[in-house]
């Protein structure tokens, strides 16, 4: 009888392996360095897949790389790739990213040179620093988000990320 009561202790606790199962948000889980992507967002006019490695330290300031791959209709593929870095605060289940500065890299595109591409990020940048994603579930390997209060519709997608 012992055993079988410590086997129904087991399933009522919930325990699964280390990591797999889903977790309440918090500081200690979002800090680190995560890989999120490929994400697919489709407009009318062309379809971006970006995938963005994010490092998340402790004292809540962060730096990213995004490689974004935008295929306008009809058109080849251009590749961007920028970096950022900025500072980050968990709210509840609402993760918030103050961008701070953001640097072009490069551009696969040779009509896009250094100074248009960073001029393109500077734009965005002052038009809009502050991003939130609703984390729809987490452990200490995945994550899986959505964004809040974007100013695309396309690009409210969902994001898949792994811990690396």
């Amino acid at each position: 009888m012992h055993l079988l009561s410590a086997i129904i202790a087991v399933l009522l606790a919930g325990i699964s392996p280390a990591g797999a199962g889903p977790l309440a948000p918090s500081q200690d889980l979002l800090t680190g360095t995560w890989e999120c992507g490929p994400t697919f967002m489709k407009g009318p006019q062309l379809v971006m897949t970006v995938v963005t490695v994010t490092k998340r330290a402790a004292d809540r300031t962060f730096v990213s790389t995004s490689t974004s791959v935008i295929t306008p209709r009809g058109k080849p593929a251009i590749t961007l790739i920028d970096s950022a870095r900025g500072t980050w605060r968990l709210e509840g289940r609402i993760l918030i990213s103050a961008f701070q500065e953001s640097k072009f890299i490069s551009a696969s595109d040779p009509t896009i040179s250094a100074e248009l591409g960073q001029k393109l990020q500077d734009d965005q940048l002052r038009n809009k620093s502050i991003y939130k994603a609703e984390i729809l579930q987490i452990n200490r390997k995945s994550m899986r988000f959505i964004p809040v209060g974007s100013d695309y519709s396309e690009a409210v997608v969902e994001s898949n990320c792994r811990k690396i």
